[in-house]
């Protein structure tokens, strides 16, 4: 396992994971009015921090470029010692991520009759994600 690995995949997954995004409203997985990046973690930073909807973007990439590998690297793998094998190791820990995602909906101001659709593509979104890291976490490229 290298670091410049975990952030290349950490970066290739964010970008699949944010092509699903705009997919899922093709897919029927999230409300045509509303958007879970700029309208839901946007408009939670522009409440308390007064930032552009747009940032968030920027945040999420910023989670799934550095944040999630770093913090799987040296927390869940380095301190916590937690192997179950690369890939299965991976997706149990974006599963907590997306278990997450799922649980702050209500705060994202999602409408709830779209709570479930939504889940079931975050979840989706979360395992291409993890199989995306964990394949460049084996594959040893740099």
């Amino acid at each position: 396992m290298t670091l410049p690995n975990l952030i290349l995949g950490g970066f290739l997954g964010t970008i699949v994971m944010s092509i699903m995004i705009v997919y899922g409203y093709m897919m029927q997985l999230m409300p045509p009015s509303w958007s879970m990046i700029s309208d839901g973690l946007g408009g939670m930073m522009n409440e308390m921090m007064g930032m552009p909807k747009m940032s968030a973007w920027g945040v999420h990439f910023m989670i799934g470029t550095l944040i999630h590998p770093l913090v799987y690297d040296y927390l869940w793998v380095g301190i916590l010692k937690i192997t179950l094998g690369s890939y299965l190791n991976e997706i149990v820990y974006a599963m907590i991520f997306a278990i997450m995602m799922i649980a702050m909906l209500g705060m994202m101001k999602a409408p709830r009759e779209w709570w479930v659709k939504m889940s079931i593509g975050i979840l989706m979104a979360h395992i291409v994600y993890a199989l995306i890291l964990a394949y460049f976490d084996v594959a040893n490229f740099i």
